[in-house]
Parts: structure tokens; sequence; C-alpha cells
């Protein structure tokens, strides 16, 4: 699916995708999801089947990493 407006491209990815490509657990996969949101390095929506997914093309909008 595609944003029209900035031709930003997201992807449905399920968690469980994520865990099988990875081998991360289901609780590490979230919480570094997360983290990458929080950082404004992806954007998520919702989608029909799973959360959609994208990088964040404004690269001067994300936030350093800091450990916690």
């Amino acid at each position: 699916m595609a944003n029209l407006q900035t031709g930003t491209r997201y992807a449905e990815i399920p968690i469980s995708e994520f865990c099988a490509e990875t081998g991360l657990k289901r609780s590490s996969v979230i919480r570094a999801i997360r983290k990458l949101e929080r950082m404004n390095i992806i954007k998520i929506r919702l989608g029909n089947h799973a959360n959609a997914y994208c990088i964040n093309e404004d690269y001067k909008s994300w936030k350093s990493f800091k450990k916690e």
C-alpha cells in the first residue's frame, strides 16, 4: 500500500514473520519495533491483517539511540 502524498510505501508484516526471519523471540521483536518507532526511524499504521511498516525517509528527524 502506498501513501499517495509522499510516495511512502508501507508493508504489512506479521510479528511472526519478523520472529521467523531474525530468530528473535516475539517480545524482543515487539520491543525493537517500539524502540525504532520512538526513535522516529520507522512509521507504523494498522493494516488489514498485520501492522504496516515503512522506513521514515526524513532521516534528519531520526532521534539518537538512548540506552534504556
